[in-house]
């Protein structure tokens, strides 16, 4: 009817229409777990053989596709609470024994956002609080945002009464 996918990777189409059903089944599956890996299989031009082959997808190419075809259908999708990602993140970070509290404290962090906040943002500085070393790229490896706006984050909890607390 639309035409949607004219010359477009049917495979993008395929993986933003599974996050569509996931946000509307309120599963925990989110676009970065789509984007990590697709799965596509082709012909081998020299052997005549269908090959299974995985392509990393950029996930800024893939929440376009997303955004574009949520509009075409008109889709009402639930509110995602972010924060219940923070574990799962903080999980592959490797805090140990730990995550626990490291979750829990980022959490806070978070909660004194002025926007539903980053998980990275919130991630990176307790985990220096805790003392733990992870660097910015670790987090944003992880997290799979930009550096920047992880920076951009910490620069607006900086600028809030909180940003004003020490450890003790």
């Amino acid at each position: 009817m639309h035409n949607f996918n004219g010359g477009g990777k049917t495979q993008f189409v395929v993986a933003c229409s599974l996050h569509i059903v996931c946000r509307l089944e309120k599963s925990s599956h989110i676009l970065i777990d789509f984007s990590e890996i697709l799965n596509v299989s082709f012909r081998s031009k020299s052997t005549g053989f269908f090959l299974l082959t995985a392509l990393q997808v950029n996930v800024f190419s893939l929440s376009h596709t997303y955004l574009q075809l949520v509009q075409i259908l008109q889709v009402r999708l639930p509110h995602i609470d972010h924060t219940a990602y923070l574990y799962r993140f903080a999980k592959h970070l490797e805090f140990g024994c730990e995550q626990t509290e490291v979750s829990y404290d980022a959490l806070r962090i978070i909660q004194r956002y002025r926007l539903s906040g980053i998980c990275g943002a919130a991630l990176s500085p307790t985990a220096r609080m805790k003392n733990f070393r992870r660097s910015v790229r670790e987090v944003v490896y992880v997290v799979k945002v930009a550096d920047l706006s992880i920076q951009k984050r910490l620069d607006e909890f900086q600028d809030t009464k909180s940003g004003d607390l020490s450890v003790e």
